[in-house]
């Protein structure tokens, strides 16, 4: 599979707090394959996206943000048996700063004022699962386990005098997610 996504749309924050525009593109291209192999027990996942992205600070600054970005996505399964399939799956993220964390300029509660960083980076991230799922006409049930690790969080701080953003370094999320469920004929 193969397509294209093209997101545009304008913003205008016209309130006592905030004069602010701006104005978000992003165009987007993306690949997607799967294959099955060994009498359809094995399957194998791929993706590749790039997306390009544009922030117009029309006001208050008159500024422009891009950025650009490749993330790709791997994944594995194999049926053990019918019902029985283990999976393994890796996969990428990013996320542009939003046009008020690149540029606001507002006053803020208790008189602080909130003041964009046009010097934020993208928010990227890195994600690793592993599962089993078993299947049947009368019990589906699953348990994955899950790893991220992410860079360049962008987080609001207070800076003294005013609150901002910036990026905070690394982060590191783990977890599990289990799920049960009975049709229960009567």
């Amino acid at each position: 599979v193969a397509g294209v996504d093209w997101y545009d749309y304008d913003s205008d924050a016209e309130s006592s707090f905030s004069q602010s525009s701006s104005n978000f593109e992003n165009v987007a291209g993306f690949l997607l394959a799967k294959s099955y192999l060994l009498e359809e027990r094995l399957i194998l996942d791929a993706g590749l996206r790039y997306d390009y992205v544009e922030v117009d600070l029309v006001k208050p600054s008159g500024s422009t943000e891009d950025h650009d970005n490749w993330v790709s996505s791997l994944g594995i399964a194999y049926l053990l048996s019918d019902n029985l399939k283990v999976r393994a799956h890796y996969g990428e993220a990013f996320k542009v700063p939003g046009a008020d964390q690149l540029a606001a300029d507002y006053p803020g509660n208790g008189g602080k004022p909130y003041l964009g960083n046009p010097d934020l980076d993208p928010e990227s991230s890195r994600t690793y699962e592993v599962g089993v799922e078993y299947v049947d006409q009368v019990f589906n049930a699953s348990l994955s386990y899950f790893f991220t690790r992410a860079k360049d969080k962008v987080t609001r701080v207070d800076k003294g005098t005013y609150f901002s953003w910036e990026n905070t370094g690394k982060s590191e999320i783990s977890g599990v997610e289990a799920q049960l469920n009975a049709d229960l004929v009567m």
